[in-house]
């Protein structure tokens, strides 16, 4: 998704990878630029919204899994609860009953 074009290296190697730093300040900026400067935004939590957006079209856990470069499947799984949850109307139910339908 983002490459360096940086010209300090004659042959492209791991130093060449733009750090984390980099990227966040290039997520950061693109935000800004579209109005969004809030820090609960950030270039971690697109990944966390293209993780879940992945799992909620139906995307096989193991691709996702490879798509996050999650070590272990567990990880992934995290993603996957949270979904299980949202679709769990328990919670949704208990506050209509204290506060009314709305």
């Amino acid at each position: 998704m983002f490459i360096s074009t940086s010209r300090n290296h004659a042959k492209l190697d791991k130093d060449d990878m733009l750090s984390t730093q980099s990227i966040r300040a290039i997520v950061k900026d693109a935000l800004k630029k579209i109005g969004i400067n809030d820090s609960r935004h950030t270039a971690h939590s697109l990944r966390h919204t293209a993780c879940t957006l992945a799992l909620k079209s139906g995307e096989e856990l193991t691709n996702v899994q490879q798509m996050m470069r999650h070590a272990r499947l567990d990880t992934t799984l995290i993603y996957s609860h949270a979904l299980e949850r949202e679709q769990n109307n328990a919670e949704l139910a208990i506050g209509r009953m204290i506060f009314g339908d709305k």
